[in-house]
């Protein structure tokens, strides 16, 4: 089976840009490495979309990791959709995935 495609929401998109430049002001290396293993775990997840840990047991979300990061994503049809990129230590809130 071929890897789905990988697209982001605005939000994720925006998400992920402010947790890189967040630390990349101070450790620019280190940010470089984060987006690094961000990209692998994404990739990952395009091949074995089933992987990530289901988040509610009603709802199609589910989520993979890449340390300071949490990746939230679902799969429609062909397209693996990250909906949100939040830290470790956030919360996820329902509300949070209603825009998609």
């Amino acid at each position: 089976m071929a890897p789905l495609n990988l697209r982001f929401v605005k939000r994720a998109e925006r998400q992920i840009l402010e947790i890189l430049d967040y630390i990349a002001m101070d450790n620019p290396d280190a940010a470089e490495k984060v987006a690094a293993h961000i990209e692998l775990v994404l990739e990952n997840a395009r091949s074995f979309p089933d992987i990530g840990h289901k988040i509610f047991p009603d709802l199609p979300y589910r989520e993979a990791f890449a340390y300071p990061c949490r990746m939230i994503y679902r799969r429609i049809g062909e397209t693996l959709w990250v909906v949100a990129v939040l830290r470790v230590e956030q919360l996820l809130r329902r509300e949070m995935l209603n825009d998609h």
